[in-house]
């Protein structure tokens, strides 16, 4: 199943969790884990996607490279925020670089460069 963040669901979640404790985003609060644990859980779905395309050689050893570092650097990126709390803009920033890499993982498999390994 494939999640899709929209704008009213980054709302909704981000909402649900400011409206408990707003003062404590800054120290991180107890609804950051949820965010956490959907964002983890949707960058380990496209790690595991690129993995699988590049065992079935859809995808390029460059193509396969440049993504999984795509994916490394959003986890530690998605890390390094949540040290403090995840912000609104955090969400959105972490909830669009999401949506970019599985663009970038559905284009490649689609652009048909298969050599290279």
């Amino acid at each position: 199943m494939r999640i899709k963040f929209t704008p009213l669901t980054i709302a909704a979640a981000i909402a649900a969790g400011l409206a408990a404790a707003p003062a404590a985003a800054q120290y991180g609060y107890p609804g950051d884990r949820g965010l956490m644990q959907r964002f983890n859980m949707q960058i380990g779905q496209s790690e595991r996607r690129i993995e699988r395309l590049a065992e079935r050689r859809a995808i390029s050893g460059g193509e396969y490279n440049a993504l999984r570092e795509h994916a490394r650097e959003l986890r530690q990126r998605l890390l390094r925020f949540a040290r403090n709390g995840l912000d609104r803009g955090e969400v959105q920033d972490i909830a669009d670089r999401i949506d970019n890499l599985r663009d970038r993982i559905r284009d490649e498999r689609r652009d048909g460069h298969r050599n290279g390994w």
